[in-house]
């Protein structure tokens, strides 16, 4: 498993999916810096989930910019790959809300990809496997 260590922690697993977890006060620009990594070549052309856990985030400090940055990144990433889903999990209301702004931007941008928003860990798995991709 490869791991990039920064506020905002990513690992890739073998079975082609990509975990992110975010602790303590979250910026927008570092999870831009995220999703760059994620959609570098090497790893957005096998990637068939990304399950991003923001149960540990604290604060939230994203611009209404920075949303819009980040569902481009999405957009983008998944003109390249069309097939990967992204699962969102957040216990907090705030993060539940931004997660659905995203998902309504990317919509807007005529995504190709699925997006979910959860509360638990074991749903956003659940809903990983069942669009046939294999989660943790």
């Amino acid at each position: 498993m490869e791991v990039f260590r920064m506020p905002v922690e990513l690992s890739f697993d073998s079975d082609c999916g990509v975990f992110g977890s975010c602790n303590g006060t979250v910026t927008g620009q570092e999870l831009i810096d995220a999703n760059d990594i994620i959609y570098s070549d090497e790893h957005i052309h096998q990637m068939a989930y990304q399950l991003w856990d923001f149960t540990g985030a604290e604060r939230f400090n994203i611009s209404n910019k920075k949303i819009h940055r980040i569902a481009d990144q999405d957009v983008w990433g998944a003109k390249i790959n069309p097939h990967f889903v992204v699962a969102v999990v957040g216990d907090d209301d705030l993060i539940i809300g931004l997660a659905r702004m995203w998902e309504n931007i990317t919509e807007s941008k005529e995504r190709s990809f699925e997006s979910k928003v959860f509360r638990s860990i074991e749903e956003a798995n659940k809903w990983i496997n069942s669009k046939g991709n294999q989660s943790a």
